[in-house]
């Protein structure tokens, strides 16, 4: 693992123009581009929930189908297909797709082998089956869900999901209202959530969780449980 592996507070260079290196197992190693246009990159608390899932990936991952809820650059769905994933769906904004795809792709051709691609461009999503050079296979989803919006919520949960990763997504209280009506939308009784997120202001995370207990069961993982690298007293 690299030093200094926190770049949340790095220059504008390094967080939006240097690509990064994030080490799956001594043979694998995921390179992720941001993209400065849509302000896209990999932020600390991704690190965080990737580490933790990579970790534990044969209680939590093998044969699960996951739902990435605000990709942005694409590391923890990543980390999930190399995982033992058999079903990773990659969500975000419209804007972010062209990046987010192009750095799944990237990543896949480099550490597999896909052997189909479709694309359907009326609901702006890509769709893969990729195989992994260890034999397992995953399919492969990018597409856009915006928070909020029935349809698309439907559309992304026709299969029951059995997981839905998010990282860094609880920050602007104006979203939230959306953000929990897409959470309920996607999950089922027997889905679980796992999340990510870095303390930036405790009374409107406080707003968030309070109300989300209203409709989840909601436990803490400790830090033991973490990644001894990928963790910090600033991510929960």
């Amino acid at each position: 693992v690299p030093e200094g592996w926190q770049i949340n507070k790095a220059s504008f260079t390094k967080r939006f123009v240097t690509p990064l290196d994030f080490p799956l197992s001594s043979s694998q190693t995921l390179t992720i581009y941001p993209d400065s246009e849509s302000t896209n990159c990999v932020w600390d608390a991704s690190q965080v929930l990737s580490g933790y899932l990579s970790l534990h990936s044969t209680n939590i991952l093998h044969n699960k189908c996951v739902l990435d809820l605000g990709s942005g650059c694409g590391l923890t769905g990543l980390v999930c297909i190399l995982s033992g994933a058999r079903k990773v769906i990659f969500t975000d904004m419209s804007d972010v797709l062209p990046s987010l795809n192009q750095n799944v792709l990237r990543n896949l051709h480099n550490l597999g082998k896909v052997t189909s691609s479709t694309s359907n461009q009326e609901i702006g999503q890509h769709e893969y089956t990729f195989l992994n050079n260890n034999g397992s296979s995953c399919q492969v989803i990018v597409r856009e869900l915006f928070w909020g919006n029935e349809t698309q919520i439907k559309e992304c949960s026709q299969e029951p999901l059995d997981l839905v990763i998010a990282s860094d997504i609880v920050y602007e209280l104006q979203g939230f209202e959306d953000l929990i009506k897409t959470l309920k939308g996607l999950c089922s009784g027997q889905t679980r959530v796992l999340m990510s997120y870095e303390h930036r202001w405790k009374d409107v995370e406080g707003w968030f969780f309070k109300d989300i207990q209203r409709h989840f069961d909601m436990s803490h993982v400790p830090p033991a449980e973490l990644h001894q690298y990928f963790q910090s007293h600033n991510i929960s």
